[in-house]
C-alpha cells in the first residue's frame, strides 16, 4: 500500500484496472487520442498510470469484470475497487503478492510459476500529480529498478517518498 499511495493511492475511492500486457489500450487508441491529449494538455500530463504487473492469475478471479465486454478493449480483465468487492475489501488487499513495481525487473523463477502473460496493474493519479510529479516518480522507479531486487526489502520506498515530498513543498 506504501508504493501505491505515492501515487495517490486512497483505498476507499481508487479503482485499480487490470490489463494483459500487450493489449494496453490498443482499442482505443485512434479513437481516444484527442480526449487524451486535451486531458494531458488541462492537467499538465496525463492522469492514467501503469503502477506496476503481476503474472498471479488468481487477480482475474477479484476483478470486477467489464459490463459491456463486447465494448472493453480485448486486454482489459476488470477493476479491483472497494465499493464493488463483495467483501468490500481495499484493491491493495486484492493484489497478489507477485506485484512488482513498474519499472522493476520480475524475477525468472516467479514467472516460472505462473506461467501467464504479465496482468498491468493501472490507475488514475491526482491531476495535481499528473504533470512534473508523476513525470519524477516514473523517471526515480527506473533509474532504482535497473539494479533493484524485488524478492529483498522495498528500501526504495524511502527515495521515493522523499522524491514525492520535496517535490509536493515545490
Amino acid at each position: 500500500m506504501r508504493y501505491l499511495q505515492l501515487f495517490g493511492y486512497k483505498p476507499e475511492i481508487t479503482i485499480v484496472q487490470v490489463h494483459v500486457a500487450g493489449f494496453f489500450n490498443r482499442k482505443g487508441a485512434a479513437r481516444g487520442s484527442g480526449k487524451r491529449a486535451a486531458a494531458a494538455k488541462r492537467y499538465g500530463g496525463t492522469t492514467f498510470t501503469v503502477v506496476g504487473r503481476t503474472h498471479d492469475p488468481a487477480v482475474l478471479e477479484r476483478v470486477i469484470k467489464p459490463r459491456n465486454a463486447k465494448e472493453a478493449s480485448p486486454g482489459y480483465m476488470g477493476y479491483l475497487w472497494m465499493n464493488k468487492d463483495p467483501e468490500k475489501r481495499p484493491p491493495h488487499e486484492l493484489v497478489p503478492l507477485d506485484f512488482v513495481p513498474l519499472h522493476f525487473s520480475y524475477p525468472a523463477d516467479w514467472k516460472a510459476i505462473f506461467a501467464t502473460k504479465a496482468m498491468l496493474l493501472a490507475m488514475h493519479v491526482p491531476s495535481s500529480f499528473a504533470g512534473q510529479k508523476k513525470s519524477q516518480l516514473t523517471r526515480t522507479l527506473y533509474r532504482l529498478g535497473k539494479g533493484a531486487d524485488v524478492k529483498e526489502e522495498w528500501r526504495f520506498l524511502d527515495e521515493l517518498e522523499r522524491i514525492v515530498h520535496s517535490h509536493a513543498v515545490a
